[in-house]
């Protein structure tokens, strides 16, 4: 297991230092057909190594397939060299400068890049045979590689011979071979330390990628560098501030609101950069939250608090208790819950003097249920020693939440705000027009600074709308009609957008409808497939894609292309957004006169794509034990070929039936019906999905139309195929709706006299109150205890487990709660007894 756990290190280290290398090729800006072709095939690459961490995170300590595993260290150790070199080669400068200080030519000769990629097709070229276990194979094809990759052997047999020269010479002379011995013993101590040194970092980058995919440090970093100047100043050197880092008012917690566009999130990364830039007695520790609109399914206080965890190794590297943690649940594939989350950090937070946290964005933070304000008290609750910064609107229902607490509203100067414009007005179209005229420069300066009203965003969109003017007289004429609010600013460049041509209009208003209605981010890819599907065709035209530069182009800078604040699992990290989440409110304000019926589109547009009939289906699941069925054969192999291929695969499977829940399914009523008749759509949609690749030789059997139906939440579909006959005996689709939590259809089942509350599935023996269990729904098991026909509270499972273990087994506390308040449940555990002592803290702590 030990060796297990080295070979997924590893494979971890290499993923993460070809995702890096991938980021960093996007700023290389000569040789574009080599700088293509690499980060295609380390991208490609990343994608077969994973499938090697997934097969060694499942396998058994008897497993065969270790010893395959362990043949591939040397190829590994050897592309651990290549890509390290070449990200020492590509990586930013090191004065912290990001993005603006890298590198931005392309600095291999293709001679170099064609040597690289030769060596990397060599390596995929071994995981590829070792996946499918052909050990004679992968013995050739390692001989092989080591004898074209090694290009030192000669140099090493050379050495080799060197020191049997210096033996001999020895031999005849003890004192320096004694002295000689002195020296070997050290370099085996330095070797020794440094092999340990090594597996300390892996280690460490294992338990990184475990706690969250949230990466606040990165998205620090990006917004310092968007500060202009010296800008914010004012705020560093206020009263109010200073009294809160050095602890001399009452409250700890400093609350900053703003309106929109103040530049609230920049000045947070400012903030922490000053932070940091302290000199303390006294062991201090900085870390950071940057809530985002769009991450609002991620950004959970679960997922948040493990970035404090995550942020804390990285700075002060592993704890005991940390590593324990990992240990416990990694294992297992579950995730902690949020009271041995918050008991854990705040058992670590206690050994600083001081811990400074500062929370941007609060108002971009789910409300639902009370999320804010039992954030801000989780948090408030770490310890004494904490020291909070947040910044939101000024939102009456925030402020309620920081009565207590000092407040610093945030506006920018205009000194600030002349700054930013000062930065726009060095480049670009304005630059050449205003060269020389110093009374142009102040104008612009004077006229974007009054109307700007302390908010960098409107400046920002005043200086591309002045930006489109093409003489100096145009330009003074735009000065005077600049709007003086953020909904005018928007619709003067929603102007500027309808005065394109018909084509470029359409594609422009497309785009702003996917970004406002996607169900998550979208990559550029992701968005460049979606709109070039045609609906009602069977194949993608890949003349119909557009050109990356067009996303932007066209849009008149209310979409950018950004990296997004979490680790994204796919080659293509760039996601596509709009310029500011007001102009994610500014659209969904019109949403009826500028989007009438796009989430039918984007609904109709995933099904479209989910039919195309150049997928690969998967005829088999993959074998367990044997490996019998080849790697190229297998779902796994299968899933990662098509999202390679397909770019828009993995979103329309996993969100198409969000697209098209609510109205949208009596809109397009008679599509999903059809698209749910064929056998093939149906596999394509539930197959293609990562959690349901399953590891038996059966065959891969397609959910029934009511099962894929119940399991997408459509209520209405559901209804409609009940009402045609579908048998909900056979198909059991309360299971389905306990499994992922649809209440709404969970109450529909249960008020009809043909489902059995209690019916179990025939394969696993699991019954609707153990899916609900065990996935943490609770309404949903209320209402499932609540049926009156209800009489399977303690029945067990094919391995003797009840909904109660479930619950515990899962760490699903409040489920456990509702359980144990349940007249008649059984609260012992005889067939799970070894397991459940693992968890006897949960039922304590129920």
């Amino acid at each position: 297991m030990a060796d297990a756990l080295g070979i997924a290190s590893s494979i971890i280290t290499l993923v993460e230092i070809s995702h890096t290398i991938v980021g960093y090729l996007k700023d290389v800006k000569e040789a574009p057909k080599e700088r293509d072709k690499l980060s295609k095939e380390l991208s490609n690459l990343a994608i077969y190594l994973e499938t090697v961490n997934k097969l060694t995170q499942t396998a058994d300590a008897d497993d065969p397939w270790l010893v395959t595993a362990q043949r591939l260290s040397g190829p590994f150790m050897q592309l651990d060299v290549l890509l390290k070199d070449l990200k020492k080669k590509l990586e930013p400068a090191s004065d912290g400068m990001g993005k603006v200080k890298r590198r931005l030519l392309w600095k291999f000769t293709k001679e170099s890049v064609e040597d690289v990629l030769k060596k990397i097709e060599r390596i995929k070229s071994l995981v590829i045979v070792a996946v499918q276990h052909d050990h004679a194979a992968l013995s050739r094809a390692i001989n092989k590689s080591l004898a074209i990759v090694d290009t030192k052997v000669d140099g090493i047999s050379d050495n080799t011979k060197r020191i049997e020269r210096d033996v001999s010479f020895v031999g005849r002379n003890i004192i320096r071979f004694s002295n000689q011995v002195t020296q070997i013993d050290g370099e085996i101590s330095h070797v020794r330390n440094q092999i340990e040194k090594n597996q300390d970092d892996k280690r460490l980058m294992r338990v990184i990628a475990w706690l969250t995919d949230l990466n606040f440090k990165s998205v620090q970093a990006e917004k310092l560098s968007l500060r202009a100047g010296d800008t914010g100043r004012w705020f560093l050197e206020s009263e109010q501030f200073r009294k809160w880092v050095d602890g001399s008012v009452r409250s700890s917690c400093l609350w900053c609101p703003g309106n929109p566009g103040v530049g609230k999130t920049i000045l947070s990364s400012i903030v922490i950069d000053y932070l940091q830039s302290l000199d303390y007695e006294e062991k201090t520790l900085i870390l950071g939250i940057f809530c985002d609109y769009q991450s609002v399914a991620t950004q959970t206080i679960a997922n948040l608090f493990c970035s404090l965890l995550k942020q804390l190794v990285q700075d002060h590297g592993l704890t005991s208790s940390i590593t324990s943690l990992y240990n416990e649940f990694y294992r297992k594939q579950t995730r902690p819950s949020i009271d041995i989350l918050t008991k854990i950090l705040s058992q670590e937070l206690e050994s600083f003097h001081r811990v400074y946290i500062v929370l941007d964005a609060l108002d971009e933070f789910s409300d639902n249920n009370g999320g804010r304000k039992e954030l801000i008290d989780m948090i408030k609750s770490l310890g004494a020693n904490i020291h909070l910064f947040v910044t939101s609107r000024d939102i009456t229902t925030i402020g309620t939440l920081f009565e207590e607490d000092t407040r610093l509203d945030i506006r920018a100067s205009d000194d600030d705000i002349r700054a930013c414009i000062a930065t726009k007005l060095s480049c670009g179209r304005l630059a050449g027009l205003i060269k020389g005229r110093d009374d142009l420069h102040q104008a612009i300066l004077d006229g974007v600074t009054e109307k700007a009203a302390g908010m960098f965003l409107l400046a920002g969109l005043h200086i591309d709308l002045l930006s489109q003017s093409t003489t100096s007289k145009i330009l003074r004429v735009a000065l005077r009609k600049l709007p003086d609010n953020m909904a005018g600013a928007y619709d003067k460049t929603l102007e500027r957008v309808n005065s394109q041509g018909e084509h470029d209009r359409d594609l422009a208003y497309r785009i702003f409808g996917w970004i406002a209605f996607a169900a998550r981010p979208l990559t550029v890819l992701e968005l460049r497939y979606a709109l070039a599907v045609e609906l009602g065709t069977t194949t993608l035209d890949p003349d119909n894609l557009c050109n990356e530069d067009v996303l932007e182009s066209i849009c008149a800078g209310l979409v950018i292309m950004d990296q997004p604040n979490w680790i994204f699992r796919y080659y293509d990290i760039s996601i596509v957004r709009f310029v500011h989440y007001t102009t994610q409110e500014y659209f969904m304000s019109r949403q009826d006169d500028l989007f009438p019926g796009f989430e039918s589109i984007i609904a109709r547009t995933c099904l479209t794509y989910m039919t195309f009939n150049d997928f690969d289906i998967p005829r088999t699941c993959i074998p367990k034990k044997t490996y019998t069925t080849s790697f190229f054969g297998s779902p796994l192999a299968l899933l990662l070929r098509n999202i390679e291929k397909h770019m828009f695969l993995n979103y329309s499977c996993s969100y198409w039936g969000y697209h098209a829940s609510g109205l949208v399914q009596y809109s397009i009523e008679r599509e999903i019906i059809t698209f749910l008749g064929v056998a093939r759509h149906r596999k394509v949609a539930d197959t293609l999905r990562t959690r349901h690749i399953h590891w038996s030789p059966s065959p891969v059997v397609p959910p029934s139309p009511l099962q894929l139906a119940v399991h997408q939440g459509l209520l209405h579909i559901t209804e409609v195929l009940l009402d045609r006959g579908a048998d909900p005996r056979e198909e059991l689709p309360l299971i389905a709706a306990a499994e992922v939590g649809h209440l709404k259809i969970v109450k529909l089942l249960l008020s009809r006299d043909d489902v059995d509350v209690n019916q179990a599935d025939p394969k696993t023996f699991h019954t609707p109150l153990m899916e609900a269990a065990c996935n943490g729904h609770e309404e949903v098991m209320k209402a499932i205890l609540a049926s009156k026909h209800m009489n399977s509270l303690n029945s067990v499972d094919k391995d003797g487990d009840s909904a109660l273990f479930h619950a515990i087994y899962k760490n699903r506390s409040k489920v456990v709660r509702i359980l144990l308040t349940t007249p008649s449940i059984n609260t012992t555990f005889p067939n799970s007894f070894r397991r459940m002592r693992k968890r006897q803290r949960v039922i304590i702590g129920a």
